[in-house]
């Protein structure tokens, strides 16, 4: 993988904390775990064509610049990141070096019975 085409996921603040506190994104020396989301047309979809022509759209190198600016959402698309301001197109969290996604690996798929532990977890979270 490259880490030209590669949209790991990374978020960047594009606006100031309200509660003061001070964040930083790091990517760990042990390796950082990279995933993937992933935009599909259902099988069942009522209306492809219109899914294609908004897949289109969100592909467009100038509404992609505008996601990656506005909602600090890293994605792999060149044109845009030529659109995009200085220090958003260098910013390493959004774009990790070579080094970096060579060091890091993509989440596995840990099953069904793994999943239903994560949900116990977080529901249980989301509900304190």
């Amino acid at each position: 993988m490259k880490p030209a085409s590669a949209c790991c996921g990374a978020i960047r603040p594009t606006r100031p904390r309200q509660d003061g506190l001070n964040l930083e994104y790091v990517y760990p020396e042990e390796g950082a775990i990279f995933w993937v989301d992933s935009a599909a047309i259902p099988a069942n979809a009522r209306s492809v064509d219109a899914a294609h022509r908004f897949l289109d759209y969100l592909m467009r190198p100038e509404v992609a610049a505008q996601i990656i600016t506005e909602l600090g959402l890293a994605v792999p698309n060149q044109g845009a990141r030529a659109l995009l301001p200085a220090e958003v197109a260098s910013d390493p969290v959004l774009f990790p070096s070579a080094e970096v996604v060579a060091n890091g690996h993509f989440q596995d798929d840990l099953g069904d019975e793994v999943l239903a532990v994560y949900e116990q977890f977080w529901v249980r979270l989301r509900t304190q």
